[in-house]
C-alpha cells in the first residue's frame, strides 16, 4: 500500500490556492493493469540475454516461431537489424504485426501497435502485447516498451483501442501517466507524444480521452482533464503550471482549475476554468490581470467563452456567468444587445430629403431662405404659409412647384449650410477606451457647451454656430458626444411628421429601463401621454445629479430641477443609454434624489396639471402642453390663468372675452397661427381652422408660422395609463 495525496484547486479572489487532503490507497500502477490478463512468453529471456546477436538463419527461424505462436500471419518483409536507444537487435513484419529481438527479449507486437511502431522513437518491447479487459468504455491491447538509454525515463508503453491504430505513452509522460493510474484516471492515449513551440516554451503534450499531459522543462509534466484540456492549444493558451485540482462551490457552481503561463507575454498569467459538466475556459493575459484583481471568481463568476476580439468595443474579452462581458481594461463595454461605443468620430451622413409636412433644422434653414422669420420655439414646420411661400419662389424664377426640398433644390435656393445639416453628428467627446462614467462625463460636459441655445422643433442641431435643438435632438447629440452608438433612432426621426424621436428613445430597447427610484447620472427621464395602455413620450430630460436635468425645454437648453422637468407632461419612464454591466446593478442606489409618488410634474406649479378636472382637453404645444376646457357656444373666456376651447368651421364668428395675459391660436390640419380679435372682441374664422384656443401668454410663448398644435384628448385619458 502506498500513501498518495489530492491535490485540489481552491480559488479565494485573485489566487488560487492548493490545499492537500492525504488519504490511503492502493496505487494501480500499469504493471498490475497489463497484468489483468496472462502475457504469452514466446521465449525465454535467459535465451535472448544468451544469445543478443544471433546470426540471420537464426534471426529468421525464431522470428518465424514467434510469429506462429502469436497467429501474426507471413513475413511481409525482411530481418531488419537496428540500432536504438543504446541497444542493438532485430525485427521483423509479419501481416498481422512484428517480430522484434534485442538484449531485452524477444517479443512480438500486434493488435493494432503495430500500425504505429517505430523502434526510433517508441523502443524496444519488454514484452509481448496482449488483450486488455474493458476500461473506460473500450478494449484493446498492449505493451511494455524501453528506451534503456533514458535512465529513470526509460519506460513506455503502447496502447490500441480494438482495431488500433497504436499509440505510445514514453518518457516523462509515461511516468505522470502511472502517477494517476493511467488509463483508469485518463483513459485511452488518442495521440502520440507531440513536440511543441508556444508562448515562448518548447515541450510535449499527448491527449487521452479524458485530458492531455503537458510537459515542459520550466512547469514540469502536467495533467489536463476534467474538460479543462477541451480547447487547449501550447500557441495560443500557454502550458499548465499545475495540475488540474477542484474548485469549490462558488457563485452557483463547483468545478476544475488550474494555472496556466505565457512566459512571453506582458501578463503571462493565466488559468483554465471547467464548471461540472461544462467545458473548460482560458482566462488570460489582461483579462485574467483584471478579473484576478477584481476577485476572481467570486467577482465574475465562471467564464462561458473563450476570449476573442469583441468588435463593438474594439478590445479583447469574454463572457462569465455573473457580470457578463470581461474585457482587458476598464472600458465601458455593454452586454446582449445594448448599444455600444463608437469606435470613431461618425460621419455626418448625406442628409435627408425633406417632405411637405416636415420640420427640423433643415426646414427652418428654407424657410429663412424663403424670407420668413419663424419663431423657432413652435415653427419650424413646412406647413401651409411655408408652401405657399415656397410655390410663389419658384414660380417667380420658372421653376415647378415642389414639395420636396432635395439636394438639386437646396442648391438652387442657395441655402449657406450643407445639405448633410439634417444628419449632423456632434463630435465625439469620449475615445472607445473610455470608462463608462468617463462617457457619461464627456455626454453631459459636450450638452453644458450648448446652455442658451435657442429651442428649435424639430432641431438635431448643425455644423457651426447651432440653430437649436428641441428636447430629443438634444439628447442624442448629447450621448453621441458621450461616444453612444445608437442604430435604431437618428435625426430623421425627428424630421418626419410626428417628429416622435423621444418616443422612438423611449421604446428603443439598445438602452435598459431602469426605476425612477434608482436614477444614476445620464439617465433619460421621459415624459408624455398614455396610447391605451402605451406610454408615448412627448419630452425626454437627461438627469445630471444633485436633484437636475439638462434638457432643450421652453426656449432653450437649460438646467432644470428634477421636479419641474416635465412641462406639464405625465412621467412615463426612466432609460439607462450608457447601460450598465449586470441587471443587479439596475438595483443599487444612484446618485439621485428618489423621485415621489406623484405622477405630474408641472414646470409651471399654478398650472399643475393634477389640479386640472380630468376633463379638460390636453392640447401639445411643442414640448409643453396646455390643458383647457371646451368652451360653450360661440364664446372663448380665459380668467385666473385658465383659458379653454372652441371646436370652429369656416365663416363662424365667435367671441373672445378675457381680461387680459391670454393669446388666441387658430388651429388647424395640425397647425397654428396665432391672431388677435377685433377691438369687441369679435373674430372671424378663416379656411382651414378647426379649432380655436386662447392660451395663458405663458403656454402660448413662441407659437407662430405653422407651428404644430395636437388635440391630444382629455387630460385624463392622455396622461392616464388605462
Amino acid at each position: 500500500m502506498n500513501a498518495r495525496r489530492n491535490t485540489s484547486i481552491t480559488l479565494q479572489h485573485n489566487k488560487i490556492e492548493k490545499t492537500a487532503s492525504g488519504r490511503q490507497g492502493p496505487w494501480r500502477p500499469l504493471t498490475r493493469m497489463l497484468a489483468l490478463t496472462a502475457a504469452i512468453a514466446l521465449i525465454p529471456a535467459g535465451a535472448a540475454l544468451a544469445d543478443p546477436s544471433p546470426s540471420p538463419s537464426d534471426d529468421t527461424a525464431a522470428a518465424r516461431t514467434a510469429a506462429a505462436r502469436a497467429d501474426l500471419g507471413s513475413p511481409t518483409g525482411p530481418v531488419v537489424n537496428a540500432t536504438a536507444w543504446g541497444v542493438s537487435g532485430w525485427y521483423q513484419r509479419y501481416t498481422d504485426g512484428y517480430v522484434v529481438s534485442s538484449s531485452l527479449g524477444t517479443f512480438t507486437i500486434g493488435g493494432g501497435l503495430e500500425q504505429t511502431w517505430n523502434v526510433q522513437v517508441h523502443g524496444w518491447p519488454t514484452q509481448n502485447s496482449y488483450r486488455l479487459p474493458t476500461i473506460n468504455g473500450w478494449t484493446g491491447n498492449a505493451a511494455y516498451f524501453s528506451r534503456p538509454n533514458q535512465g529513470s525515463y526509460a519506460k513506455g508503453a503502447g496502447y490500441a483501442k480494438a482495431g488500433g491504430p497504436g499509440y505510445f505513452v514514453t518518457g516523462r509522460t509515461f511516468a505522470k501517466f502511472q502517477q494517476l493510474q493511467g488509463l483508469y484516471t485518463l483513459g485511452w492515449p488518442t495521440s502520440q507524444v507531440t513536440g511543441a513551440s508556444g508562448s515562448g516554451l518548447s515541450g510535449t503534450y499527448e491527449r487521452f480521452d479524458l485530458g492531455l499531459i503537458a510537459d515542459t522543462t520550466r512547469y514540469g509534466t502536467r495533467v489536463m482533464n476534467h474538460n479543462t484540456q477541451k480547447y487547449w492549444e501550447p500557441g495560443k493558451f500557454g502550458w499548465p503550471s499545475g495540475d488540474t485540482g477542484a474548485v469549490k462551490t462558488i457563485n452557483g457552481y463547483s468545478g476544475w482549475a488550474q494555472y496556466m503561463m505565457r512566459p512571453n507575454q506582458n501578463n503571462p498569467s493565466g488559468a483554465v476554468y471547467a464548471r461540472n459538466g461544462n467545458d473548460g475556459y482560458f482566462v488570460q493575459g489582461a483579462i485574467f490581470k483584471h478579473f484576478a484583481d477584481k476577485g476572481g471568481l467570486y467577482w465574475a463568476g465562471w467564464p462561458t467563452t473563450n476570449d476573442s476580439i469583441y468588435a463593438p468595443c474594439a478590445m479583447w474579452s469574454q463572457q462569465f456567468t455573473k457580470v457578463g462581458r470581461v474585457g482587458t481594461d476598464a472600458r465601458w463595454c455593454p452586454t446582449g444587445n445594448y448599444a455600444g461605443p463608437y469606435l470613431k468620430q461618425a460621419g455626418p451622413g448625406s442628409g435627408n430629403v425633406q417632405h411637405k409636412g416636415y420640420q427640423g433644422t433643415a426646414v427652418y434653414m428654407m424657410q429663412r431662405k424663403l424670407g420668413m422669420s419663424p419663431n423657432k420655439v413652435n415653427s419650424s414646420v413646412w406647413g401651409p404659409q411655408t408652401q405657399a411661400l415656397l410655390t410663389q419662389y419658384l414660380a417667380a424664377r420658372g421653376r415647378p412647384a415642389t414639395t420636396t426640398l432635395d439636394a438639386s433644390l437646396w442648391s438652387f435656393l442657395g441655402i449657406s449650410y450643407p445639405f448633410n445639416s439634417s444628419t449632423w453628428v456632434s463630435p465625439l467627446k469620449a475615445p472607445v477606451s473610455n470608462t463608462r462614467a468617463s462617457h457619461i462625463n464627456a455626454a453631459i460636459a459636450w450638452g453644458k457647451t450648448q446652455l442658451g441655445a435657442d429651442y428649435l422643433w424639430g432641431g438635431t442641431g448643425n455644423p457651426g454656430a447651432t440653430l437649436g435643438y428641441d428636447c430629443s435632438g438634444f439628447q442624442l447629440q448629447m450621448l453621441r458626444a458621450g461616444g453612444l452608438n445608437l442604430t435604431r433612432v437618428s435625426n430623421y426621426y425627428d424630421q418626419y411628421p410626428p417628429s416622435d424621436l423621444s418616443n422612438k428613445m423611449l421604446h428603443d430597447p439598445e438602452m435598459q429601463s431602469v426605476s425612477y427610484n434608482n436614477l444614476q447620472v445620464g439617465d433619460l427621464i421621459f415624459y408624455g401621454t398614455y396610447d391605451g395602455s402605451t406610454p408615448h413620450a412627448r419630452h425626454v430630460g437627461m438627469y445630471i445629479g444633485n436633484g437636475q436635468t439638462l434638457q432643450s425645454g421652453g426656449t432653450r437648453v437649460q438646467i432644470m430641477p428634477l421636479s419641474t422637468s416635465s412641462w406639464g407632461w405625465a412621467t412615463l419612464g426612466a432609460k439607462r443609454p450608457f447601460t450598465t454591466s449586470s441587471a443587479s446593478a439596475l438595483a443599487a442606489p444612484g446618485t439621485s434624489t428618489p423621485l415621489s409618488a406623484t405622477q405630474f410634474r408641472s414646470v409651471r406649479p399654478q398650472t399643475r396639471l393634477q389640479q386640472r378636472p380630468a376633463t379638460d382637453t390636453l392640447w401639445q404645444l411643442n414640448s409643453w402642453n396646455a390643458s383647457l376646457p371646451k368652451g360653450k357656444g360661440m364664446q372663448l373666456r380665459g380668467a385666473n390663468g385658465v383659458g379653454s376651447w372652441l371646436s370652429v368651421k369656416q365663416g363662424q364668428q365667435i367671441n373672445v372675452s378675457t381680461a387680459g395675459g391670454f393669446t388666441v391660436i387658430l388651429a388647424g390640419g395640425g397647425h397654428a397661427r396665432v391672431v388677435k380679435a377685433d377691438a369687441s372682441g369679435r373674430l372671424a374664422i378663416p379656411a382651414g381652422v378647426d379649432a380655436a384656443l386662447l392660451v395663458p401668454d405663458k403656454d402660448a410663448a413662441g407659437v407662430g408660422v405653422d407651428a404644430p398644435v395636437i388635440n391630444l384628448g382629455a387630460v385624463g385619458t392622455a396622461l392616464r395609463p388605462h
